[in-house]
């Protein structure tokens, strides 16, 4: 048995597996790539007279015309000055069906061709029938004498499968080297160019969108089109598009240029590289680059709109101000990671019983999927399109000089909504149709679902590109309807890791970006804060000048009432009176006049705090959601503790040693002491040990009861001593601190704070817990590397520094630099698995009763900032 095959396939493989017509014209132009063209001309044509020939590659011959005319319908043009095809190729490459040629022909170069090979599954020339009804290829290469036209009637060839495409062999007129696809309809079939390009009439648009100038009347390339087109070739790439692509209609011009300049106005740009370091290891390097306008629209947000105006500053202070805090920046807004950490947690997640040696293998195995199609980068530019955001972005972007007079910015609503996405290339040359807009292949939109949206990307405002190294093909390459990539083992590797840069290493560093910027900003007291002695000072004013109101008005009503007595004027007696009246009449509505004004700078002075007060709600709603999480630690804590009591409570209600000791009299009266000892005496035991922790649990409770149970009021405060309670602390964590082998050093500590009740306790369980983790990072890390080891036993200190500060540091790594400037924001952790709340929660708790606790800049032997200093307000008043 042999497999037959209906000619119907040709038909299927052209117009059904191929999704689009957009996706047809560039599966040809593909064709032109591969042929080493330069040039590549596509001419929609109404009629073959229309062709101007001084834009062709070369002359078209006269026979050539006269059976292209016979066919008498509207046509498309493709040409190309690429190498053209002999009738080998021609036979072999383009008519033959799932042809290898191209790859063939590159194995034999033995590695010295490692051109990208776009077309390489030998069926993207039957996209051709999508498009018409009739085609002719045209084409003659430097062996040849001749030039070869074939004409193609694809019904005809679905209907027989032994029928022969009708050919001619035409003398050449010149050396040249091409090929051209004539794309032809029929009078009563003709092609519509409107799935490709539409007229329009309206004036230009500036970078906002806004129309000046005259109408205008141009062909526009469809979205579709123009995203297929511009990039087939990543227009990201330093160097510029092997190929210059002309389209037309008729003898008019249609624009397909991708406007570089635009990216110029992002507000923020983030990247990455895999590639091998030194030392052999993979490695990946992710990086967050801001613009100054990044740092004006943070501000703008924590100001808002009714106070900016009297906030906001000149573009270049946005600049100043992050230059001078770049170090800050560029601690916290990159990022360097070994691809083999990542993977061992990977793959702990996905199997969490995998053993070490399975683990090993399939980290390898991963290793070597990535290094395949190593080095591996991307950017991702991201924007916003809001008016005024826009506005903003460009006047501090020419103020700042990131855009000059010669720059071209053209409406960018327009290029974001032809161009949005992210884009994959092999070596610069796209792969499928990964990044257009139905394809969220890195699942962005899907990932503004979980966590806060904010610091994602919002995929219809950023375009950008991950570019791969396999010029071969070999291990990635695209499915036969270019929507997808194959399955092969390195899709699911690149697919993973791709989604661990974009929707955690990124949404990370935005995270960072946001928190420092506020911070920064805070710090320089360019956000308005609400002061209670600000409202206080504002009221007794108020009050004053209620006061002083009810004075005049009292003197005024007084002198009326005389005038009204004395209005006759009929002696001398009642004018001289009203002369004195109308003196002090003058005195008081001067007196009067003044604490008018005064009282409109009172009421203005209010409404700006007022307005402060509007917008520090707004801050406060924004930070609920990490509140949230805050309160949902204390709530499990609290579930914890009652559960805890509830056991303690319900421990002693049967003794159960009496109950064992009756079986166990009753077994060595049956002679069978064995049975007791190997079943009886180990549940003894364990019901010993239970007993034991119920214990610990009873006085666990009473340490907890105090600060979880019980409500209690913000003024809630009491004396405590720090050494005495960090006695009571040390032993609760006995057990892990001998694990680690650590000791606490008090010695320093014996000091008595005014705090409210629970206080430390919420504190130091987090700087405990942290202390610990990152002592065994450093002993874990001591075991192969020298430099880590410490030659003391391991201690945490804590020492009083005066009446009203603490400091605390232990002998573990320190604070890592990528950490130190956003320790204290939400969600940051370094722990594997760590929730990121602990250090947030600190300053917050501390923070409610006007404490602070703070990371000095002083170092260890590592490098790292390692001291918090925590601080106390001696007026608890």
């Amino acid at each position: 048995m042999r497999f037959t095959y209906n000619p119907r396939v040709i038909k299927q493989l052209g117009t059904e597996l191929i999704t689009s017509d957009s996706v047809a014209l560039t599966e040809l132009i593909k064709n032109s790539y591969d042929a080493k063209a330069s040039q590549v001309n596509i001419f929609f044509l109404d009629d073959i007279k229309n062709i101007c020939e001084k834009d062709l590659v070369v002359p078209i011959h006269e026979r050539i015309i006269a059976e292209i005319s016979k066919i008498g319908g509207n046509l498309i043009l493709i040409e190309d000055n690429g190498i053209g095809m002999d009738e080998y190729r021609l036979q072999k490459g383009f008519f033959e069906i799932g042809s290898d040629i191209k790859e063939t022909e590159q194995r034999q170069a033995n590695g010295a061709d490692l051109t990208v090979i776009l077309g390489n599954k030998g069926i993207g020339r039957l996209s051709a029938q999508r498009l018409s009804p009739i085609l002719f290829v045209e084409t003659t290469a430097e062996q040849c004498d001749l030039i070869k036209l074939v004409k193609v009637n694809w019904v005809e060839l679905e209907k027989d499968a032994n029928a022969e495409a009708q050919n001619w062999d035409i003398e050449k007129s010149s050396k040249k080297t091409y090929t051209r696809l004539w794309l032809l309809g029929l009078p009563d079939q003709p092609l519509n160019f409107s799935k490709f390009f539409h007229k329009v009439e309206e004036q230009s648009k500036d970078l906002f969108g806004t129309p000046y100038g005259p109408k205008l009347h141009y062909y526009k390339t469809n979205e579709d089109v123009l995203s297929k087109l511009n990039f087939l070739y990543s227009p990201f790439e330093v160097e510029n598009n092997p190929i210059s692509l002309k389209i037309k209609y008729n003898s008019t011009r249609i624009k397909t240029d991708f406007n570089k300049d635009n990216l110029t106005i992002a507000e923020s740009l983030h990247k990455f590289k895999i590639q091998k370091s030194k030392t052999g290891e993979l490695i990946l390097s992710v990086e967050l680059d801001i613009r100054p306008w990044f740092i004006q629209r943070i501000h703008h947000s924590q100001v808002g709109d009714g106070l900016f105006q009297d906030y906001k500053k000149d573009p270049s202070f946005y600049r100043q101000l992050q230059h001078k805090y770049r170090e800050r920046y560029n601690t916290s807004l990159k990022d360097i990671i070994l691809i083999s950490s990542y993977l061992e947690k990977r793959i702990k997640r996905e199997s969490s019983k995998i053993s070490s040696d399975d683990l090993e293998k399939q980290v390898a195995t991963n290793i070597s999927s990535i290094e395949q199609v190593s080095p591996i980068e991307g950017e991702i530019y991201s924007f916003k399109r809001d008016r005024r955001m826009l506005e903003l972005a460009y006047n501090s972007a020419k103020d700042n000089g990131y855009i000059s007079n010669e720059s071209q910015l053209h409406d960018i609503k327009a290029f974001l909504e032809a161009y949005n996405g992210v884009k994959l290339y092999r070596n610069g040359f796209r792969i499928a149709n990964l990044g257009d807009k139905s394809s969220d292949w890195l699942k962005l939109q899907q990932k503004r679902t979980t966590g806060q949206q904010f610091y994602r990307f919002e995929l219809g405002n950023a375009l950008g590109y991950v570019k791969i190294n396999d010029p071969k093909q070999e291990y990635i390459s695209e499915t036969s309807s270019r929507e997808d990539i194959t399955d092969r083992p390195n899709k699911k590797t690149l697919s993973d890791l791709l989604d661990y840069i974009f929707n955690e290493c990124f949404y990370y560093l935005t995270r960072n970006a946001v928190g420092i910027t506020k911070d920064i900003l805070d710090e320089e007291g360019l956000i308005p804060r609400n002061q209670s002695q600000d409202i206080e000072r504002e009221s007794n004013s108020a009050k004053e000048l209620l006061v002083a109101a009810e004075k005049n008005l009292s003197a005024f009503s007084e002198a009326f009432k005389i005038i009204r007595e004395n209005k006759d004027l009929d002696s001398e007696i009642k004018i001289n009176t009203v002369k004195n009246l109308l003196d002090s009449v003058d005195g008081l509505a001067q007196t009067l006049g003044g604490s008018l004004q005064n009282s409109f700078k009172a009421l203005r002075s209010a409404d700006t705090i007022l307005t402060i007060a509007h917008q520090e709600k707004k801050r406060i709603e924004v930070e609920t959601y990490n509140n949230y999480k805050l309160m949902a630690n204390g709530l499990v804590t609290e579930v914890i503790t009652h559960e805890l009591h509830s056991l303690i409570q319900n421990d002693h209600s049967v003794d159960y040693e009496e109950k064992i000791n009756l079986v166990k009299k009753y077994l060595f009266e049956q002679n069978n002491p064995t049975l007791y000892k190997d079943n009886l005496f180990p549940v003894k035991q364990h019901l010993e040990q239970v007993s034991h922790k119920m214990s610990e649990l009873q006085q666990f409770y009473n340490f907890l009861e105090k600060t979880f149970v019980y409500s209690g009021k913000t003024d809630d405060f009491e004396q405590q001593n720090l050494k005495s309670f960090l006695v009571l602390f040390e032993e609760r964590n006995k057990i892990r601190l001998d694990k680690y082998k650590i000791d606490i050093d008090i010695t320093e500590a014996d000091q008595i704070f005014s705090i409210p009740r629970g206080a430390f306790m919420h504190m130091f369980y987090n700087l405990f817990d942290n202390s610990i983790y990152w002592i065994g990072e450093r002993q874990s890390k001591a075991i192969y590397d020298k430099s880590f080891q410490h030659p003391d036993k391991d201690k945490i200190t804590i020492r009083v520094k005066d009446g009203n500060s603490l400091q605390y540091f232990d002998s573990g790594i320190g604070v890592l630099d990528k950490y130190q400037y956003t320790l204290f924001q939400p969600l940051v952790s370094g722990k594997e698995n760590g929730r990121g709340m602990g250090m947030y929660i600190v300053r917050k708790f501390l923070e409610s009763f006007d404490a602070k606790i703070e990371l000095l800049n002083d170092r260890n032997k590592y490098g790292n900032r390692y001291i918090f200093e925590v601080t106390f307000n001696s007026n608890v008043e």
